[in-house]
């Protein structure tokens, strides 16, 4: 988890203004621990029919 919080750090300081969607708890908490606001969260894709939705509702994809 260290390791992808550093990454992650190291991708939004190449990237600046880009938009962040957290995927999952962890990558939830690492935005949280980071201070990186993000423009939503999605569940785990594993959970398909939760994901599809959430991913639906943020995109306007319907």
């Amino acid at each position: 988890m260290e390791w992808g919080m550093t990454t992650l750090q190291v991708v939004i300081d190449l990237f600046p203004g880009i938009k962040v969607i957290s995927v999952g708890k962890k990558a939830k908490s690492a935005c949280r621990k980071l201070r990186i606001k993000t423009i939503g969260h999605l569940n785990h894709p594993r959970r398909a029919d939760i994901f599809r939705k959430q991913f639906d509702d943020l995109f306007n994809k319907r």
